[in-house]
């Protein structure tokens, strides 16, 4: 009797454990993404056509600056991959796009920066300078 009874509250824990998480449904795995977008989330207009092919713009997200570079968060178009624009300026921006979960590496006149998921601790050697964003420290 005893066992069962240990047994059906392990099974309740499962379940609840289960349930919950489900619940806390973790999204893009980027908060910046999942909030309202704002004006001030739009990419700087002066970026030439060719510059997002596989980022879908409407979903941009401002999420900080370094070094005079305005840094912007997008989805890919295909859902599955996250972007980083690193934006200077109209001739030295850089668009750089990879899977989200595990991260991905951006680099160029803008600096070196690599985008983790939230709650995701910085890079050994970088710190963080935007909401997902890191360079080296």
């Amino acid at each position: 009797m005893a066992s069962a009874l240990r047994c059906s509250s392990v099974v309740a824990v499962v379940l609840s454990v289960a349930v919950l998480s489900g619940c806390v449904q973790p999204g893009s795995g980027f908060a910046a993404l999942e909030r309202d977008r704002t004006a001030g989330d739009e990419v700087p207009t002066d970026l030439p056509d060719h510059a997002f092919g596989e980022a879908d713009l409407s979903s941009s997200r401002l999420v900080g600056s370094h070094n005079d570079s305005d840094l912007y968060l997008l989805r890919s178009n295909d859902r599955r991959s996250v972007c980083l624009l690193a934006y200077p300026n109209d001739t030295e921006w850089v668009v750089s796009c990879g899977q989200g979960g595990s991260g991905f590496g951006l680099g160029g006149p803008a600096g070196d920066f690599i985008v983790r998921p939230d709650h995701t601790p910085a890079p050994d050697g970088y710190v963080a300078v935007a909401s997902n964003v890191y360079t080296r420290g």
